[in-house]
């Protein structure tokens, strides 16, 4: 195998691996794009009471159905039981719950938080085959009526709630089959019936609609219809299609919500608030306490004054690709490879005009000194050393004199651009006495240009928090750095270089 598809080959690798790790994070760790985004999350509580008869109590609970579009953060169980075991079955969650108690009254209380990811809705495998229900001879005139004047609707949601509203009007063959004033679970029964015997697939279900500091809600009858590959949530009583992230499930169909042994008069209570918390930490606390590897071998387990470091330097590499796309597809000169990213790491420390004019100023002084310096024929290292002095002794005279004229931006001054300034103050020398003034300007300006851009992209702040989210991004990065290597074609200022060799082709 050749270099070229060996490269191709490698940045295929890099792409894929890239991509898929920050879709797996965002899709399935439910990591935000960005640091600052917040997050809606909901404290539910399910309070349980019932009465015990005997002292040994059994109770088998329904908990919330599995949705993979919602996170739970923390599920705590409070009560009288001893021993709890959880099993799954059917996309739901069934709490066993198992103690030695008094007789008597008793309560319980199961409380979590949850959070639902950005998307809408999901997909099920498809329903068994429909198969129709009986109805009396009597009723078999009106069901067909029913159904003839369900057939103008072409979508199962739109006959549903069709069949709805004519239960709350005076519609003859409605009242044969309902009577007057038919509880809403009836209704819904009937209307899983009628929809089953027009063809749709519907369910009955029971769940909680989220609303903002409710207390001691019942448990909500709904009807549920397949359409276009998801269940959708009909609120029977008013009549609307309900948006998943606004509904948790606890039941479907036929199975029993709660099952009591050694007990009665078991009955559920919920209460539900509503806050914003940052999504970030939501996510890498919901993902610690499974155990993810992507949070346990990651900079998120590191202390926060850790965090802040990687953070600085996983923008490097942004500005490293500036470079490599100045230098290499428009052929813009800089001094040396890398210094214009140690540059924009120095506005990145004084921002962008106050390290733009420090900057200059300590250069052309220094670059002063520096010419000074090499009529005395010193050394290599006591000549850089003398550099380093010159470039403290300037700063320090710039912040006292800012200081002193009431101009803040001199002393935005730390020890990282100090030893940068002092190592570009010495590079520009060298190349002053190797290649000439011209040429110190013209990659002293080059360098500018490429820090000022690579500042923009580094400072930005989505793109900041994109990489520190998304740190394996930076595969995709160096993706776009070997692409750019393997590139030996002409860069934009070859064009202005060979033109007039192009014009007369």
């Amino acid at each position: 195998m050749n270099s070229r598809l060996q490269i191709a080959f490698v940045i295929s690798v890099l792409i894929i691996l890239g991509l898929g790790a920050v879709a797996y994070k965002n899709q399935v760790l439910s990591f935000p794009l960005t640091t600052n985004q917040d997050q809606e999350v909901w404290s539910v509580e399910i309070k349980l009471s019932f009465e015990a008869t005997e002292e040994s109590v059994r109770l088998f609970i329904n908990a919330a159905d599995k949705n993979p579009y919602r996170r739970t953060l923390v599920t705590q169980k409070f009560g009288p039981f001893q021993s709890q075991k959880n099993n799954s079955e059917n996309g739901y969650e069934s709490v066993l719950l198992e103690g030695k108690m008094n007789l008597g009254k008793q309560e319980a209380a199961i409380r979590y938080v949850t959070w639902f990811l950005n998307n809408d809705n999901y997909t099920r495998p498809s329903p068994k085959e429909l198969s129709l229900p009986t109805f009396l001879v009597s009723e078999k005139q009106a069901v067909d009526a029913i159904t003839r004047s369900l057939e103008q609707y072409r979508s199962p949601k739109g006959k549903a709630l069709a069949l709805l509203d004519m239960m709350n009007t005076d519609e003859p063959s409605m009242l044969v089959l309902l009577g007057e004033n038919a509880r809403l679970s009836k209704r819904i029964e009937l209307a899983q019936k009628l929809l089953a015997y027009s063809g749709v697939h519907s369910k009955t279900a029971q769940g909680l609609m989220l609303r903002d500091r409710k207390r001691n809600t019942p448990i909500q009858q709904f009807l549920r219809v397949y359409e276009e590959g998801a269940w959708h949530t009909i609120d029977a009583l008013e009549e609307y299609v309900i948006q998943p992230n606004r509904l948790i499930l606890f039941q479907e169909g036929d199975e029993p919500l709660i099952e009591i042994y050694g007990g009665r008069n078991a009955e559920l209570r919920f209460s539900m608030l509503r806050e914003y918390r940052n999504a970030l930490a939501t996510s890498v606390e919901s993902q610690g306490i499974a155990d993810s590897l992507f949070i346990d071998f990651s900079i998120y387990s590191l202390p926060i004054s850790e965090q802040s470091t990687f953070k600085l330097l996983l923008i490097i590499p942004l500005g490293a690709l500036v470079v490599v796309i100045f230098r290499n597809l428009i052929g813009i000169r800089t001094s040396g490879t890398f210094m214009p990213v140690l540059i924009a790491m120095v506005f990145l420390q004084t921002e962008l005009i106050v390290g733009l004019t420090l900057f200059v100023l300590v250069i052309s002084i220094g670059l002063l000194l520096r010419s000074w310096l090499s009529r005395l024929n010193l050394l290599l290292v006591p000549r850089i050393a003398s550099v380093l002095v010159f470039v403290i002794i300037i700063f320090a005279a710039i912040g006292i004199a800012s200081h002193k004229l009431g101009i803040p931006w001199g002393l935005k001054v730390t020890f990282f651009p100090m030893i940068i300034t002092a190592w570009t103050v010495e590079r520009l020398s060298i190349l002053w006495e190797e290649e000439g003034p011209r040429e110190v300007g013209i990659q002293g300006l080059g360098s500018l240009l490429t820090a000022v851009v690579s500042y923009i992209l580094m400072s930005n702040t989505y793109v900041a928090d994109f990489v520190f989210l998304y740190p394996e991004s930076l595969l995709l990065v160096l993706a776009a750095i070997l692409a750019i290597g393997n590139y030996n074609g002409y860069r934009l200022s070859d064009l202005r270089r060979f033109k007039s060799i192009l014009e007369h082709r």
